[in-house]
């Protein structure tokens, strides 16, 4: 038995394979650098692909943890709106009529209004006078707003 041993790869005219011996090293190079620029555009076209994959995530992401927050705030407003009509309703039965129990809850929460936008509004007040306060004490201008210490006075 023969035992058939196999052949490397060879060209149609049966002669082993060999680099294009008929094109010039300008040629090859060229050719060379245009499948290089191929795989690099290739390679570019997959990071930018992978980028947008990743920015949809991302946002994805920030879509559903925004749906997390606003879930529980949707549903404890509407939980506080039955909450006082549920109030209104049982002081209008106990005063005997229901406008009055409305009235009471409305005066209330006017009430609650006026005390927290006056709050605020001083809030806002103490916070513009503190930073009036620490512009001057950095300012360049040569005035301090601090007392000057005198000799025999504590640093």
């Amino acid at each position: 038995m023969e035992s058939r041993l196999q052949k490397p790869p060879s060209s149609v005219s049966g002669l082993p394979m060999e680099p294009d011996r008929g094109k010039n090293k300008i040629e090859r190079i060229g050719e060379q650098t245009k499948g290089l620029f191929e795989d690099f555009t290739g390679w570019v076209e997959v990071r930018l692909k992978l980028f947008q994959l990743e920015m949809q995530d991302k946002i994805q992401s920030k879509v559903n943890e925004a749906i997390i927050k606003i879930a529980p705030a949707v549903a404890g407003a509407l939980t506080g709106l039955f909450l006082l009509v549920t109030i209104a309703l049982f002081i209008g039965w106990w005063l005997g009529h229901p406008a009055w129990g409305y009235l009471i809850v409305t005066g209330m929460l006017g009430l609650v209004t006026v005390i927290l936008s006056s709050k605020a509004r001083r809030l806002k007040t103490e916070s513009e006078e503190e930073n009036d306060l620490s512009a001057s004490e950095n300012g360049s201008s040569g005035s301090s707003a601090r007392p000057a210490l005198g000799p025999n006075s504590p640093a």
